[in-house]
């Protein structure tokens, strides 16, 4: 697997979702931020894809796009639903996907040509509808059940507008400007970051820094999994699920972790980050901490012959992934 195409991937899918939300986008139309949603669905879904949730991010803001066009045909809908329907196999995006699913089918029913065609539309309209009023009883992300009970009373007001020019099939080009609440921004103020080398720094909302945590942890072989919250620790080698993950030192998880972000500070500097500078000889109890991370990182990864640091950096040879609360590296 080329992890270096994949982070790349990563990076630049990012963006090109950033820009399909950018207010100065919006406001130039539709089809300047369709063109560049369809760019970042492609990239999305190149072998090895991306790991979730960015490509059912990718799926959710297209279809999105796809629905605002002023001349929408049954093909286009039938992808717009088909769209909502693989985002909505993301849990970290919630029941919000089928919700809007909704609006496509609906369209699907009206523009049916035989009896066949509008029963199985009522069909699947039935089907998801309670798959969404089920999704919201269960509502199994907190920080997901607080962004959906928001006090934003404009974003709801948006929203709502928005599902009904969906259904009803009104010009979209009447709310293009207007700013809406965007659940789907993973990083508005997000605490979270998934680390490892060559993996571009995207501070993300908890939901979505677990959802990717997971996916990666899962589907790599090898690799370091290291799970880094404000006062807590946990580790493990994928392939892992994170309740697999086993307690380690929070300092020593906190050094293998800086090892990746912050090889180049200076060694006081470094040395600060990990033990601080209060107490009896902070200077020795660095040099225990890396010590005890070297040898813990030789046994778990059975070899014991492996150098694990090059000065302050992580040997590149040891693939790490990490979930990191940004309080901990305070």
């Amino acid at each position: 697997m080329d992890s270096k195409s994949i982070e790349a991937r990563r990076s630049e899918l990012v963006e090109r979702l950033h820009e399909c939300i950018d207010e100065k986008v919006l406001r130039g139309g539709t089809e300047l931020a369709l063109h560049k949603a369809e760019a970042a669905y492609e990239i999305a879904h190149i072998t090895p894809p991306v790991p979730q949730p960015w490509p059912a991010l990718a799926a959710y803001r297209l279809a999105h796009l796809l629905m605002r066009k002023d001349a929408i045909d049954i093909d286009t809908l039938r992808r717009a639903d088909r769209l909502f329907t693989e985002a909505s196999q993301c849990d970290a995006l919630g029941t919000v996907p089928l919700i809007y699913r909704i609006s496509a089918l609906s369209r699907l029913r009206g523009a049916a040509t035989s009896a066949d065609e509008r029963s199985e539309a009522e069909h699947q309209l039935d089907q998801v509808f309670d798959q969404a009023i089920q999704g919201i009883h269960r509502m199994a992300f907190p920080s997901m059940r607080d962004q959906l009970h928001t006090t934003d009373l404009q974003g709801h007001a948006f929203n709502l507008l928005e599902l009904a020019t969906y259904l009803l099939g009104q010009p979209y080009r009447k709310l293009e400007g207007l700013a809406g609440f965007d659940y789907f921004d993973p990083t508005k103020k997000g605490k979270w970051q998934i680390v490892g080398h060559d993996v571009k720094q995207i501070d993300m909302t908890e939901d979505f820094a677990r959802c990717e945590f997971t996916a990666r942890a899962k589907n790599s072989v090898g690799c370091l999994v290291i799970e880094l919250l404000k006062d807590d620790a946990n580790w493990g080698v994928s392939p892992c699920a994170p309740q697999d993950l086993k307690f380690v030192n929070h300092e020593q998880a906190k050094l293998l972790v800086l090892s990746v972000l912050s090889p180049n500070l200076p060694k006081k500097d470094f040395q600060r980050r990990i033990v601080g500078d209060d107490g009896a000889d902070p200077a020795g109890r660095y040099r225990t901490t890396r010590k005890r991370a070297r040898e813990e990182v030789q046994e778990l990864l059975a070899n014991p012959q492996l150098e694990v640091f090059h000065e302050n950096g992580l040997n590149r040879e040891i693939p790490l992934i990490g979930l990191v609360h940004s309080s901990a590296l305070r």
